[in-house]
């Protein structure tokens, strides 16, 4: 026997040894984690389209009709006394946190605790009645984004989302290890789908291709994911990788005696004129006498579009500033790794590409367990010919020994 030919038996034991072993990982991560993986790229294909589908569901987001030709918008002031009015037992935090309209005659919103189940209401911005007061999982977006940030499990649900994007990680690469060809001629049958073949062929060729084409972007959506269950470490590492110095807390505001807040709508004012290229999404009006008036803009466009902006609410001096574009290294690297996750880049082609990916994992996971189940079906098959093959032979074997045995006798 030749040194090559020793070498080569002697390698093949332990690289198929290997290879089951990922099998079977891959296997049992498949049967744990895929259903949750194909949940998580349902809701988060959902969560993509959260204004779109907001305007159909709830369509006073996009418009509200004046009750008369001559109403006029209701100050945002206004609208928030009415709210205190009609929700007396509603906690104050909760009703100073208002989300802004989109278009200039779109209601505005809040959403409320309840008891642990959040609602969402939507109020006539010429009014200020309560146009909307719905549980938030009732909704399709609400039950979606509950599902897909905390599984409906409040905080334990987040961290429990920090470790299945783990287990999805180890799976994706488990699946690159046996995807991989042993040669270059074999890379273009792992690529394409033989779609003449049985269906046997197509399946495993779909698996091939959906996973390996994908990959990129679903490894980064699951390990970005998984970022935010464990944010505290991550966050620094990155401070630590980067050299950049966690951001000091805000000196607390020292009210003037017998001062009083600037009216709501003069902060609102205050807070367009920064950064006139972004959009306000939501402000929150201080309840307590040390906090600053907090607003949160986003731009239409670019990678890292938010901007929060905090003011004096006494004063309304400009205390800070924070633009994601322009924040420290160590932040825009987190914010980024966060823009990824959302797909807060770009416009509609982004929100199709996220929507058209949250169906990959579903995708995966049918023809995954298509593959294994038609194996289950042909070892069984192939053990029943087998015992029905040997039944003769057992059968002349058991024949002879009894005939021997009565010889003896």
């Amino acid at each position: 026997m030749s040194a090559n030919l020793l070498k080569k038996r002697l390698r093949m034991p332990g690289k198929a040894g290997i290879r089951r072993a990922v099998l079977v990982i891959h296997l049992w991560l498949g049967v744990i984690v895929g259903l949750y993986f194909s949940a998580m790229g349902l809701t988060g294909g959902v969560i993509v389209f959260e204004n779109e589908i907001t305007r159909i569901t709830a369509p006073e987001m996009g418009h509200v009709a004046p009750p008369t030709a001559v109403a006029t918008l209701m100050p945002i002031a206004e609208i928030q006394s009415r709210l205190k009015a009609a929700l007396p037992k509603a906690d104050p935090s909760d009703l100073a946190f208002m989300i802004m309209p989109k278009e200039d005659e779109a209601a505005y919103a809040v959403s409320l605790g309840d008891g642990g189940a959040k609602r969402y209401i939507t109020i006539d911005p010429y009014t200020g009645r309560i146009i909307r007061n719905v549980n938030a999982r009732a909704t399709l977006v609400g039950f979606c984004q509950e599902f897909h940030i905390y599984l409906l499990n409040g905080p334990k649900g987040f961290v429990v989302n920090g470790f299945g994007g783990l287990l999805t990680a180890i799976l994706l690469l488990s699946g690159i290890w046996l995807w991989w060809p042993a040669t270059v001629r074999q890379i273009r049958s792992r690529i394409t789908v033989k779609w003449g073949a049985g269906a046997k062929r197509v399946t495993h060729d779909l698996h091939n291709t959906f996973g390996i084409y994908t990959l990129p972007l679903l490894l980064t959506m699951t390990l970005t994911g998984a970022m935010f269950g464990f944010f505290e470490p991550v966050q620094k590492a990155v401070y630590a990788l980067t050299h950049t110095a966690k951001p000091a807390k805000p000196a607390p505001i020292i009210p003037p005696a017998n001062a009083k807040r600037l009216p709501v709508d003069t902060l609102v004012a205050t807070a367009n004129k920064v950064v006139p290229d972004a959009r306000m999404l939501s402000f929150m009006y201080p309840t307590k006498p040390a906090q600053p008036f907090n607003c949160f803009k986003k731009r239409e466009l670019g990678f890292l579009p938010y901007v929060q902006v905090s003011i004096n609410p006494y004063t309304g001096k400009i205390l800070k500033v924070s633009d994601d574009a322009t924040a420290p290294l160590g932040d825009r690297v987190l914010r980024t790794l966060s823009s990824l996750h959302f797909g807060w880049w770009g416009g509609i082609t982004t929100k199709i590409l996220y929507s058209l990916m949250g169906l990959t994992p579903l995708t995966l996971f049918v023809t995954g367990l298509l593959m294994y189940i038609r194996k289950r079906r042909a070892k069984s098959e192939s053990k029943r010919r087998r015992v029905s093959a040997d039944t003769p032979l057992l059968e002349a074997v058991e024949h002879r020994s009894h005939r021997r045995e009565e010889a003896r006798v």
